[in-house]
């Protein structure tokens, strides 16, 4: 018989690993010992409690890479940004991306060395000024006997293109008329009206305005060039102040048509949405700092711009009204999707905007590179399918 202070050894398996506890994975113990129980019950919290800071520090660790790649992306944003190329027509990447359009072959700009050329074009219509060129009258006749030249019928031809702009002044003579009968419903002496003008008892006349019309809005050249050019060229000295007040009287007159080519605009289906600052260089109530937006709404056969001193979308609310159903192109600009909530026109975003989220993906992200290239590819081929529409329209 065991002596009753002698304990029986009995071999326990401990389920964690012999490096966290210090010790041999089977232990020699005594299971009726309390105070071995109380010491595996330590150890087995210390391994939990062990477990869990580990796991913890694993996810912190995700979470600092996690970060660290979106400062990372931040940061290759800002220097492309501040240092690349804006233009989306060329690439300083070393990386190029493949495409599955076709390659285009690197052929220079202008006329091709060696080739013919298209010859003169044809002006036939413009209107033709004769001048008939004559000898001098010494040269009329033979150097040797003095005998004269007979002049033949027939002429040789040739052309130059000239261009002939002068300012001058009209000035109407208008008559006066005295009456012959005793009649008393007719003045005495009556005199001929004045001629319509596009501002009453203005002293510029209509082409002088459609000359600084085109100048301004179909060439882009601003007013103060266009007045030193015919101060310069034509001997034309207009006061700028004169200019300005004589737009403001005549924007009136282009009112009836903007309205009209603007109910054109919103009876269309599909519309094409922008905007951009314009800096606006006027003061009007409720309005701090120079920063104007010109809005453009385009369509297959109108264009309507609007300038405005704000960015909200009241200004596509207002333009649109409760009437128009369609399909509205734009970029992810905020103020487009307020016309949502009505369900009467859909947004399309343009692929050009969407395209250069992937790029920035590809440029700032190494991980998802591969599929950024994927959709990449996929945008392309879409550009490709429509030139070829195009193509097949034309």
């Amino acid at each position: 018989m065991l002596d009753q202070h002698t304990h029986s050894s009995v071999e326990i398996l401990y389920p964690y690993p012999s490096d966290v506890l210090g010790v041999n994975t089977v232990l020699p113990v005594c299971p009726n010992c309390e105070k071995h129980n109380t010491e595996i019950n330590f150890l087995r919290a210390e391994v939990g409690y062990w477990k869990n800071c580990h796991q913890r520090a694993l996810e912190r660790e995700a979470l600092l890479k996690r970060a660290n790649e979106e400062l990372q992306a931040k940061l290759k944003l800002r220097e492309r940004q501040l240092f690349e190329r804006h233009s989306e027509k060329g690439t300083n990447s070393k990386e190029q991306i493949e495409s599955d359009a076709p390659a285009k072959s690197k052929r220079k700009r202008s006329q091709q060395r060696g080739t013919k050329g298209h010859g003169r074009k044809c002006q036939e219509n413009l209107p033709v000024v004769e001048e008939f060129v004559e000898l001098a009258q010494d040269q009329q006749c033979c150097p040797c006997c003095r005998l004269p030249l007979d002049t033949l019928c027939g002429t040789q031809d040739s052309e130059v293109l000239e261009v002939e702009v002068q300012a001058y002044r009209r000035k109407y003579r208008r008559r006066h008329y005295l009456r012959t009968c005793k009649c008393e419903q007719l003045p005495r002496i009556i005199t001929a009206p004045v001629p319509p003008k596009l501002i009453q008892k203005g002293i510029l006349g209509i082409s002088f305005w459609v000359t600084l019309l085109l100048g301004k809005f179909l060439f882009q050249r601003p007013l103060s060039r266009i007045l030193v050019e015919l101060g310069a060229n034509h001997n034309l000295n207009v006061s700028p102040g004169t200019v300005t007040d004589g737009l403001k009287k005549i924007v009136l007159l282009f009112t009836p048509l903007y309205e009209a080519i603007a109910d054109r605009n919103i009876s269309q289906g599909h519309w094409h949405a922008d905007e951009t600052r314009q800096m606006v260089f006027a003061q009007i109530e409720g309005k701090v700092g120079p920063r104007w937006y010109l809005w453009v709404f385009c369509t297959s056969d109108t264009v309507v711009f609007r300038l405005e001193p704000n960015r909200s979308s009241k200004v596509v609310m207002d333009h649109f009204g409760d009437k128009p159903t369609g399909i509205l192109s734009v970029d992810r600009y905020s103020a487009y999707k307020v016309i949502l909530k009505y369900d009467r026109i859909l947004l399309a975003f343009c692929w050009a905007h969407v395209r250069r989220d992937f790029l920035a993906v590809f440029k700032d992200r190494p991980g998802h590179k591969q599929w950024a290239i994927d959709w990449i590819k996929k945008i392309n081929q879409l550009y490709v399918l429509n030139k070829k529409r195009l193509m097949l329209l034309d």
